[in-house]
């Protein structure tokens, strides 16, 4: 006993550490796919068939190689290539002497009489810096500037004015009654401490009513009831000493409405007299009078004019009170400059000039600011490139062309509008001539936008400035031409200016003044035209690069393989580059390329792809179709970049239908594939050397040649993302059969090595051997990849997508018609498979039947010790096995000697029935536990459900009814009639009874009601029926004496409602086996004929399981059985025939019960023709 448990334990234990090793093995083949592809397998299918699936695989490998490699290429190029831009240094060329003295000349004069305050950038630069900055950019000698500078000296200075716009005030004091103010300013020029009042003892100011020059001083209207004025109104002063001299500015709150003023805000009547004298006199009057009513005074404003900024001052001032002693609240809005009139100076200039210009007309001062800006500009830009050579300048000009050309425009009143239209006019030119940023052009039109919502230009200045523009968006135009070459991608700096160049181009189409000019120019329209242009011109070229004079076929295949993927590589770049750029102009880059390069490669490759198909069907070469393939994959890539693109931003046609062009060449190499594969598989089983090739792998190369061979189909079909539905579907059943068949024609050649080595062969002594595990495992390897086959293929995309078009309803039968391929050569398979474990069975089984045979003899030997030996035996086969198998061979293998241990049991007892006896079945009962024991292993073997299938409970069932006693075997015979009686039909009558057990008086109650419809046993067609009641077997009932009903006369439905009643103990009711007896008898004169019988077991008896039956008869149903012949049958008859010569109880038994069973049988075939011929 100990020693069977040890071995159990043992190979329990050795069993679970070889099921790791094979969950790690069938983990290891999920990763056939990748196995496929690695550097081994690719030298041996070198070795098989020169790699024709290898290099079938690695198709989208390379494809996405080679457009990297592209992709690479194309972004070192355009980053390092050399700037195709080449300047004009002809604008850089310095003005004619005379030109150049007239431009100085006026260079100075504008600068000794500079208005306004620098800003702080220019405030640290002296005259003599700037100066010397003009004589270099003017090309001025030392002594030409002295002459100069004498000659301007000796000019008049300019006349000075101030620009004033009153805009308005807020926070004013409340000075009447209804809490509001009527207010109105009082302006005036004046010196520097002229409004001071001379008194050492208090610090006041005069108000400007207090000044008797009442023809220099301005007033605004009055506003009433408001503390918060609005007057914008302008004003221009003459400003006679800019460094001596302040604004002023008085607030008054009006009292009455005697002051009218005109258009120029002149007093013009006061209470009907008109002068202003009359009313400024009454202001002293009422001034110098206390008692008279005066216009309350609100506040002051003093402003420097030598404060005033170049540009002007735009602000708000605090107001002040007149003395120390009073406050003021509020603030004024004041916007002011400076500006010159230089007319007979500035005149004898700009005809000096103009001569030099060859012009009849006198140049304007916007023009002679253009002249300075144009010369300064390009004096920098000159200087940037020369410091920093090919890098694009910002525009910047240095401080000191700033300060001259600040107050250039502050003495001649250039605006601010004129002067951003001529600094566009020069930036622009510039930009067509030399690197210049495009930021410069974006930030001026910006500033156009905002001047030109506040300020308008002249008619001749508006022409010039569209005149501008248009020359602008042409040079543009001519750039996006050659964008792919100025503005290479790749390069951030060239993108960063197409980015700048096209804000600008949007810029300028939204102009008003732009679009009012040119309706019909679309930006978008002429952008795109040029974005074609470029794309037309850069196919051609790179078409021509990859195309050569002399070239087969095969070599214009693989140069378009070249090109589509040069174009998949641009299309990428200018997607990630390009794309973002133009759609600042609303422009989808991805959408013009792409259709244009469509339009020109799709008749190029429909026409090489059909040629290929031609030369692939004629010639199969393996060259040729792998570069067909490759353009294939390369059009399909290309093809996708479709999907990125807004559908009705595509055109039909082009490259849409590129899957028919190759479709025949794809049929014809799944030809190819096909052979190939059997070649591959064929060559493989012949060179397999049959062997463990490492400790962890249980199948040899052979195995892993197939799965990768099949692999390798999967893949390339999962590469293909064949586009057309239909076409997949359709391609996709012809790869599934043909992985299918190859597996199938593998497991043939495995099953016919093995036939060759004589394993089906009886003869001889059967070892289990590590080839013959090998090959099953082989054939369980590839069985286990056709599971992989349907997530591999992508079964369910492809008939989802196949159930988008022909509907839900086709969803089954697509499934189903995949399914079933790969279904079909599983089943093959598995059924080969299971030959050979059978196979193994089969040659054990002899070995089992020896081992049980020794055992149920071994009289004196405990059954669990004589098991030792059949234990060890089958240990020895399973360890062997389980080292060397897989882990479902494995199991199948342990399932099939469980079945082939049950098998030889079987055979045992019915074979050799008459020698056993009692006691032979008995230790055989005791076997089979301990041997399911060692099977089951805890779990880990073979599964409980399994172990106990229809043949082991036959043989449960067997053993048991060989060891019983004859008088068990004779109670199984009753029950087995009792099952038999349920199936009986009614073709020989029924009977109808009650029937009850009453618990308090012990008895069995039977109440026979009638018989219905029996045959008729005499010649008359009737019988004269009686029933006999019996209780079996007789062993359990030996004192029970046969019970008898009166006999009823002619009749085939006789009436008996007799009762009987039989003395039982309750627990021989429940006993196996006890059967009530009802025997239908015909009387006759000699001898009563049987003509049928009933059985009803006592087990389940009403009454039975209770005290007693309430109203006895009366409470019980009504029972009504067919009467039927008891065959002779069954194993317990079987055993019983079996102990006949021995056994004498068991052959009067079986005397007694085939006697009965032959004269009824006759009875009842007799009265069945007697029956048939009254119906005649």
């Amino acid at each position: 006993m100990q020693n069977g448990e040890q071995t159990r334990r043992r190979v329990s234990i050795r069993r679970k550490v070889g099921s790791q090793a094979s969950r790690q093995l069938m983990l290891n083949l999920g990763d056939s796919m990748a196995l496929a592809q690695n550097d081994t397998q690719s030298h041996r299918g070198k070795v098989l068939d020169g790699s024709f699936f290898e290099d079938m695989t690695v198709l989208e490998a390379n494809q996405s190689s080679r457009v990297e490699k592209a992709y690479n290429s194309i972004k070192e190029r355009n980053f390092d290539a050399e700037d195709v831009w080449s300047i004009d240094q002809s604008i850089f060329k310095p003005p004619e002497k005379e030109k150049a003295l007239l431009l100085y000349k006026e260079l100075v004069y504008t600068m000794k009489y500079q208005l306004g305050k620098r800003d702080q950038s220019g405030d640290s630069l002296s005259d003599g810096e700037i100066f010397g900055y003009g004589k270099q950019v003017f090309g001025i000698s030392a002594s030409e500037h002295k002459t100069i500078y004498d000659e301007v000296s000796k000019l008049k200075p300019p006349e000075c004015y101030l620009n004033l716009k009153v805009i308005g005030a807020a926070g004013l004091d409340p000075k009447d009654a209804n809490g509001f103010s009527d207010p109105y300013c009082m302006i005036s020029v004046i010196d520097i401490g002229e409004g001071d009042v001379k008194d050492k003892s208090k610090k006041k100011k005069k108000v400007l009513r207090d000044f008797e020059k009442e023809e220099d001083i301005k007033l605004t209207k009055i506003k009433l009831k408001t503390l918060h004025p609005e007057w914008n109104q302008h004003f221009k002063f003459v400003v006679n000493d800019v460094k001596n001299q302040v604004l002023r500015v008085d607030i008054w709150d009006k009292d009455d409405n005697t002051v009218v003023w005109d258009s120029n805000n002149a007093i013009t009547a006061i209470k009907g007299v008109k002068g202003a004298g009359r009313f400024l006199r009454e202001m002293y009057q009422s001034a110098r009078s206390p008692d008279s009513f005066l216009d309350d005074f609100m506040g002051l404003v003093e402003i420097p004019l030598k404060s005033l900024p170049e540009e002007g001052l735009d602000s708000w001032f605090q107001l002040e009170p007149q003395s120390e002693k009073k406050k003021a609240n509020g603030k004024l809005h004041l916007k002011m400059s400076l500006s010159a009139k230089v007319s007979s100076k500035s005149t004898s200039i700009a005809h000096a000039v103009n001569k030099d210009f060859g012009n009849n007309s006198t140049l304007t001062s916007d023009q002679i600011y253009d002249e300075f800006l144009n010369y300064f500009v390009r004096y920098d830009c000159q200087r940037n490139i020369d410091f920093e050579p090919g890098k694009y300048w910002d525009g910047a000009i240095m401080d000191k062309a700033e300060i001259v050309l600040k107050q250039y425009c502050v003495q001649h009143e250039v605006s601010k509008l004129q002067q951003i239209v001529v600094q566009w006019k020069v930036y622009s030119y510039l930009c067509q001539k030399t690197l210049l940023s495009y930021k410069k052009l974006i930030d001026l039109l910006l500033i156009y936008s905002e001047e030109s919502c506040l300020d308008e230009l002249s008619e001749k200045e508006n022409e010039d400035f569209l005149i501008s523009l248009e020359t602008f968006c042409n040079h543009g135009e001519h750039l996006l031409s050659k964008y792919r070459y100025i503005f290479s991608a790749g390069n951030p700096d060239k993108i960063l200016q197409l980015t700048q160049l096209l804000m600008c181009l949007d810029k300028i189409h939204k102009l008003p003044v732009y679009a009012n000019k040119f309706p019909h120019k679309q930006l978008s329209k002429r952008v795109a035209d040029e974005i074609e242009k470029s794309t037309t011109e850069w196919f051609f070229l790179t078409e021509a690069f990859y195309q050569s004079v002399s070239q087969t076929p095969l070599d214009e295949l693989k140069k378009l393989v070249q090109l589509t993927n040069t174009i998949i590589a641009d299309l990428k770049i200018g997607a990630s580059d390009y794309k973002p750029v133009f759609q600042i102009v609303e422009i989808d880059y991805n959408a013009v390329v792409f259709n244009k390069i469509e339009l020109l490669l799709s008749e190029i490759v429909e026409t090489c792809a059909l040629k290929s198909e031609g030369e692939l069907i004629a010639k199969g070469s393996q060259e040729f179709g792998t570069a067909m393939f490759e353009l294939f994959i390369a059009v399909r890539h290309l093809h996708s970049f479709k999907k990125s693109i807004p559908q009705e931003n595509t055109r039909k046609g082009g490259l849409d239908s590129y899957c028919d062009w190759f479709k025949k060449g794809v049929i014809k190499w799944l030809d190819i594939a096909t052979l190939k594969a059997e070649q591959r598989i064929e060559k493989a089983v012949l060179i397999d050397e049959v062997r463990v090739i490492d400790s962890m792998v249980k199948h040899s190369t052979s195995a892993v040649d197939v799965t990768c061979c099949l692999g390798q189909i999967c893949i390339f079909w999962k590469n293909l993302e064949w586009p057309d539905v239909s076409g997949a579907y359709m391609f996709l059943s012809q790869i599934s059969g043909i992985i299918g068949k190859c597996a199938m024609d593998y497991a043939e050649m495995i099953f016919q090595k093995l036939k060759v080595k004589g394993f089906y062969d009886n003869e001889g002594q059967f070892d289990v051997t590590d080839q013959l595990c090998i090959m099953m495992n082989n054939m369980a390897h590839v069985l286990e990849f056709l599971n992989y086959v349907p997530e591999a293929l992508e079964y369910e995309k492809v008939v989802k997508a196949m159930v988008i078009i022909h509907g839900e309803d086709r969803l089954e039968q697509l499934q189903a018609t995949l399914k079933n391929i790969i279904l079909c050569a599983q089943e093959d398979m598995d059924n080969k498979l299971e030959q050979i474990i059978k196979q193994v069975g089969r040659r054990v089984k002899e070995s089992f039947s020896g081992y049980v045979n020794k055992i149920i003899y071994q009289h004196k030997i405990e059954v669990s010790q004589a098991a030792d030996p059949l234990l060890e035996y089958i240990d020895s086969n399973l360890v062997t096995l389980n080292m060397a198998l897989l882990s479902g061979v494995f199991n199948k293998i342990l399932l099939n000697f469980w079945e082939m241990f049950v098998a030889s049991s079987i055979e045992i007892v019915e074979k050799d029935s008459n020698k056993l006896q009692a006691c032979h079945y008995d230790r055989l009962i005791k076997l089979l536990p301990i041997v399911m024991e060692f099977f089951y292993g805890d779990g880990k073997g073979v599964s409980a459900e399994s172990l106990t299938f229809d043949s082991y409970t036959k043989l449960i069932k067997l053993t048991n009814l060989n060891a019983s006693s004859t008088e068990q075997l004779i109670e199984e015979y009753y029950v087995n009639m009792c099952e038999f009686q349920k199936t009986a039909d009614s073709s020989l009558g029924q009977i109808c009874f009650k029937i009850f057990y009453c618990n308090r008086t012990k008895t069995l109650n039977i109440y026979v009601m009638n018989c219905k419809k029996l045959l008729p046993m005499d010649t008359s067609g009737y019988s004269d029926p009686y029933v006999v009641l019996q209780l079996k077997p007789d062993h359990l009932f030996p004192k029970q004496s046969t019970k008898s009903t009166s006999i009823q006369k002619s009749t085939l439905f006789p009436l008996f409602d007799e009762s009987f009643q039989f003395d039982i103990p309750h627990p021989d009711c429940l006993k196996n086996g006890a059967t009530l007896l009802f025997t239908i008898y015909d009387k006759d004169r000699l001898d009563d004929d049987l003509s049928g019988e009933v059985f009803y077991g006592l087990q389940d008896l009403p009454g039975l399981h209770h005290d007693s039956v309430q109203g006895a008869f009366g409470s019980v149903p009504q029972i009504e059985m067919n009467l039927c012949v008891a065959p002779l049958i069954g194993d317990c008859v079987k055993v019983l025939n079996n102990r006949r010569p021995n056994d004498q109880l068991a052959s009067t038994f079986l005397d007694k019960q085939k006697e009965r069973h032959h004269k009824m049988s006759e009875n009842v075939k007799r009265a069945k023709q007697q029956l048939q011929k009254i119906k005649k």
